[in-house]
């Protein structure tokens, strides 16, 4: 295939078994196809400290698209890991390459606010943007920051106010 047959072949959206994102990747990639599973860095408590995990941003789906010439999407759902490719009534559901690249722009952005912990470890002063809750969309600065709550300045109707948020509503502001 050409290179711009390549760029303009639509994405197909594949439906795997439950927790089994990465063994259908890695099959279809070992297949030739070109495979994309967009993936989030998550936080969670545990034992009082924070871990990061890497999941994947929409559990169950890949996206798939053939990787040479005569290709045929037939193989894949025979391949380990996955359930199905999805369809509307008989039609595979099929992805343009122009939200495919979308994604992979919004999960670079995600992997940059989500490359620290929450709370804890933000100093004073960092501008930052609440991304979830009924400021969200507002920038401010970090006032403190302790374990489960940070102080945050906004500027709201032209006053400074102090708002207790949740570190996990935090980005950097970019």
């Amino acid at each position: 295939m050409s290179r711009e047959s390549v760029s303009a072949t639509p994405w197909y959206v594949v439906f795997s078994k439950p927790r089994q994102e990465q063994q259908a990747l890695q099959q279809l990639l070992n297949q030739d196809y070109a495979v994309y599973l967009p993936m989030l860095t998550e936080w969670k408590r545990k034992a009082g400290e924070w871990r990061s995990q890497i999941v994947p941003m929409f559990p169950r789906y890949l996206f798939v698209r053939p990787g040479r010439p005569q290709q045929g999407l037939g193989p894949v759902r025979s391949t380990l890991g996955v359930s199905n490719l999805v369809r509307f009534g008989l039609e595979v559901a099929r992805v343009r390459p122009a939200l495919i690249s979308a994604m992979h722009e919004l999960e670079a952005a995600a992997a940059r606010v989500h490359a620290r912990p929450p709370g804890g470890d933000l100093p004073a002063g960092l501008p930052v943007e609440i991304l979830e809750g009924p400021f969200a969309g507002l920038r401010g600065v970090v006032q403190a920051s302790a374990r489960d709550r940070v102080i945050v300045l906004l500027d709201i109707l032209g006053r400074e106010a102090r708002v207790r948020i949740d570190p996990g509503a935090l980005g950097a502001a970019a």
